[in-house]
């Protein structure tokens, strides 16, 4: 299920709308390594066979996977945040 759920989700990727591209603050950057990362927004519908699919498969992980609730109080990274606060922006919601 695994390799058919990632080849059905990368196939939404064009799908995505980029909300960020380029070097992020890290622990892990050094003078010769850096964190650089690409954030997209795919949005589906409950419907959406790939949402689906991600469900049925958080119910098979007993509890090893679960949704979790996003807004201006989770705690995150700072990359993180900002990233999370122009979703909400490009789907006129409040963060």
């Amino acid at each position: 299920m695994g390799k058919t759920l990632y080849e059905k989700i990368n196939a939404k990727v064009s799908e995505g709308t980029k909300v960020f591209e380029g070097y992020v603050d890290d622990c892990r950057n050094t003078d010769n390594a850096w964190v650089q990362t690409t954030v997209l927004n795919i949005h589906l519908s409950r419907t959406d066979q790939v949402m689906v699919d991600v469900n049925n498969m958080m119910v098979s992980s007993h509890d090893s996977l679960q949704w979790q609730e996003v807004s201006s109080k989770t705690r995150l990274g700072s990359n993180q945040r900002d990233s999370l606060r122009q979703v909400a922006e490009l789907h006129n919601r409040k963060f």
